[in-house]
């Protein structure tokens, strides 16, 4: 009762707190810390002054609760007083930014808050979900700083599961990985359940392998920082360097090879080099995908390139004038593009063939949130084809 009414005074928050945290710390540095993680989602976790929240002493004499780093701007929804016996009284507020004690004592609260939140999630996981929701965002802003520890605040994140439907640790998705080359697979947004249906991650998901579902700003972010997990790389589906088939058993890949190889490089050279004659400068490359399944068409990157979403959001800050051209993976089994392969060589159809291809196109950049170049275009060729279906 005294731990919730101290609680009450320091947050000024009418909830009780989810977890408590009392410690002394002896050794090298001694203090005291009596430490709070809120129940519920605190007003002011993204404004935009980041201030901590917890407030210093020296020997039971406060100090300061602002302009202080005691810690860090990604565990600022901690609510709390620390206690420290190593700090003189005298101490000014710019000799606290610049203090080796003030960093210890950082480094030795960030690892014990750290360690109680994987505690959590590992006894209480709904729980823990209820907590993730209200300061994750919070939390993963660390995964952008260089000086954080990286691998243990990725243990205690948690992503939406594309295959599963529920949130998973990256631990749980290695343990379902297939295979001896492990991937962790990504794809980003601002709606999961937008996502689930892209056309980027159902091959993906018809051969059983797992995509995370990333919806917050800040994902776009970390994953330029972090390309890895335990030596595991972390990679977006947007690559257009992915190929599903080597997920697959040796027996279907030669099944495979021996049923297609006669017919598929011709056409897939013939059918690559229609869609760049009559798309030109509006891709960067065409390619025949191996990750689309029931979808004609989607954009893609290449490898090392920036992620479709972020380069949007950096064009919506003004920094950077105008989007890149992308590649265009094209599905050489969906009958759409078997159509426009048999009607290549024939002139009648000739424009027709040409209507489809920017439809295709057209299309790939809707789906992916990109600006159609050219609306109005893209509104005649729609009722142009609705006209020949008889509607």
């Amino acid at each position: 009762e005294q731990y919730k009414e101290f609680y009450k005074n320091v947050s000024f928050s009418p909830d009780d707190p989810w977890i408590i945290m009392h410690n002394k710390n002896e050794g090298t540095v001694e203090f005291t810390n009596l430490l709070f993680i809120p129940s519920t989602k605190t007003f002011d976790l993204f404004h935009p002054d980041r201030k901590c929240r917890v407030k210093l002493y020296i020997k039971r004499v406060f100090i300061t609760d602002e302009n202080i780093d005691i810690v860090p701007p990604y565990l600022r929804f901690l609510r709390g007083v620390v206690d420290s016996e190593d700090l003189p009284l005298n101490i000014s507020r710019e000799t606290l930014q610049h203090n080796s004690t003030i960093e210890k004592i950082k480094n030795s609260i960030t690892k014990r808050v750290l360690t109680e939140l994987k505690k959590k999630k590992d006894e209480n996981f709904e729980e823990y979900l209820v907590f993730w929701n209200n300061f994750g965002g919070a939390l993963k802003e660390g995964l952008c700083e260089v000086t954080s520890d990286h691998e243990k605040l990725l243990e205690v994140c948690v992503f939406r599961s594309a295959l599963h439907d529920r949130m998973i640790t990256f631990d749980e998705y290695l343990e379902n990985c297939k295979g001896d080359e492990k991937t962790i697979y990504y794809l980003s947004g601002e709606d999961a359940t937008k996502l689930k249906n892209s056309p980027q991650i159902e091959g993906f998901i018809s051969k059983g392998i797992d995509v995370l579902l990333f919806t917050d700003t800040v994902d776009d972010f970390w994953v330029n920082v972090n390309g890895h997990y335990k030596d595991v790389p972390i990679k977006s589906v947007t690559r257009a360097d992915i190929d599903l088939d080597k997920t697959e058993s040796a027996e279907n890949k030669d099944d495979k090879k021996e049923s297609s190889k006669e017919n598929n490089d011709s056409s897939n050279e013939k059918l690559i080099g229609y869609f760049k004659e009559t798309l030109g400068n509006l891709v960067k490359d065409v390619k025949i995908s191996k990750k689309l399944t029931s979808s004609p068409a989607c954009l893609a990157v290449g490898e090392g390139a920036m992620d479709i979403r972020m380069e949007r959001f950096l064009i919506e800050q003004k920094q950077l004038s105008a989007a890149s051209s992308k590649i265009l993976e094209i599905n050489a089994n969906h009958k759409i593009v078997k159509k426009i392969l048999n009607q290549i060589d024939n002139k009648e159809h000739e424009e027709e063939n040409k209507q489809l291809v920017h439809l295709l196109f057209d299309q790939a950049c809707v789906i992916e949130g990109q600006p159609v170049i050219d609306t109005g275009a893209f509104a005649k060729r729609l009722n142009y084809f609705l006209e020949k279906a008889n509607i």
